[in-house]
Order: structure tokens, then C-alpha cells, then sequence
């Protein structure tokens, strides 16, 4: 095969293992396709993302949950490059499939193990934001995380949790009893303004002042 041969002169090519993966899939071999699968993510290492998105998108078409679930197991262990774009897929996919308890469990147990992946909270918050029955303490969690794990270089990490707050102040008086939001946005923005400060950039601290002042202009408590 002549996609074979100019894979062996270039065998760290992206673009040719994707073809060579898109010709197995096309011929709908699923041996010759997990074998295509393993030899490329051996030969791409961290660059080889696309080869474990296509073997997803075709065993979830071919396979059943066992099969999808092991494939994303070992694809959030692989480096980073790999692993943050899998695990929000992962969780997305555990919500759909087996519902938000599973998903929920996954979640804490991906989000403290490094690397870190700001998507990966991003994606629990928005797939907790559209639930009937939100958990809001996963909410607060997730958007935790991010600032601990994110803050030091992201300024929205701490305006979005921030604005959650702002948001949804009334159902956390219901739920904590003695909670007090502005003492608790005054919290989360000296925890800002320290990350920030320390990490000799002024234009990150003078940006979240400015994203801050518009948020609590904007808002009514």
C-alpha cells in the first residue's frame, strides 16, 4: 500500500497516519484498525490526539460502552497533549451514557491528577448547568479547581467564579444556612489579586480589576 510505504519514510508524519487510519476505517476492519490505532499513538506519541478521536468516533459506531470506556481510560493517562483533549470528551460521553453519579465520580477523580485540564472543568460545569437537579457544590468545585489549578495565568478562571456566585447566591443561602455573598466575592477576589499580583504581570492584575469593577457594576445584590 502506498500510504504504508511513505509512512515508513516518515514515520512521525500526523497527516499520514490519519490516512492510513481513515483507509482502515473505511474498510470497516476493526482488527486492522485497532492495529493501525496502537502502531500510530506508539509512533505520534503526544502528538497523536486525532488517531484517538477517530478510533473513538468509530467504535461508537461499531462497539459497545465496554470497548469506548477502555479506549478513553487509557487515553486520559496518555500526556497531556493527548489527555486534555479526552477528558472532557470522556466526561461528555459518561453523561450521555451512563449518566451524571458516574460522570461526577470520574470528574473528582480526573480533576485533581495532573497534568491539569481547564477544559475538562469547563465541560463538568457546563454538562452540571443543565441539569434538572443541579448539583451546585460540584459547580462551586469545578470552578474551585480552576482557579486553583489556572489562576496563576487566567484572569476569567476567577471572574467566572466570581459570577457564579453573583448567580446563584440565593439557592447557596438555602443550602449553607449562613452564607454571605459579598463577603464571599470579597474572598475569592483578594485570592485573585494575590495569584495575580505574584506573578509579575500587570496586565494580568490591571485586567481582572477591570473585568471585576464591570461585573459588580453590572450586578444588584
Amino acid at each position: 500500500m502506498e500510504c504504508d510505504c511513505r509512512l515508513a519514510a516518515v514515520p512521525t508524519s500526523v497527516e499520514l497516519w490519519k490516512l492510513r487510519l481513515k483507509c482502515a476505517i473505511m474498510k470497516d476492519h476493526v482488527k486492522e484498525v485497532n492495529q493501525v490505532f496502537k502502531q500510530g499513538i506508539l509512533q505520534l506519541k503526544e502528538k497523536s490526539a486525532p488517531l484517538w478521536v477517530m478510533t473513538l468516533r468509530y467504535h461508537t459506531l461499531t462497539s459497545g460502552n465496554e470497548v469506548l470506556e477502555l479506549i478513553f481510560k487509557d487515553g486520559v493517562e496518555q500526556p497531556k497533549e493527548v489527555s486534555d483533549v479526552l477528558k472532557p470528551e470522556y466526561i461528555e460521553w459518561l453523561a450521555l451514557s451512563k449518566g451524571m453519579k458516574e460522570t461526577r465520580k470520574a470528574y473528582f477523580m480526573l480533576a485533581e491528577k495532573k497534568p491539569y485540564c481547564k477544559e475538562l472543568h469547563a465541560s463538568m460545569l457546563k454538562l452540571e448547568s443543565l441539569e434538572m437537579d443541579q448539583d451546585i457544590e460540584v459547580m462551586e468545585s469545578a470552578l474551585r479547581f480552576a482557579c486553583e489549578q489556572f489562576g496563576v495565568e487566567d484572569v476569567d478562571v476567577w471572574i467566572n467564579f466570581i459570577e457564579f456566585y453573583l448567580r446563584h447566591h440565593k439557592t447557596l443561602e438555602k443550602e449553607k444556612g449562613a452564607f454571605d455573598v459579598n463577603e464571599k466575592v470579597l474572598e475569592i477576589h483578594r485570592q485573585a489579586e494575590r495569584t495575580l499580583g505574584g506573578c509579575n504581570d500587570g496586565l494580568l492584575l490591571s485586567d481582572f480589576r477591570e473585568k471585576y469593577d464591570a461585573v459588580r457594576n453590572s450586578t444588584e445584590i
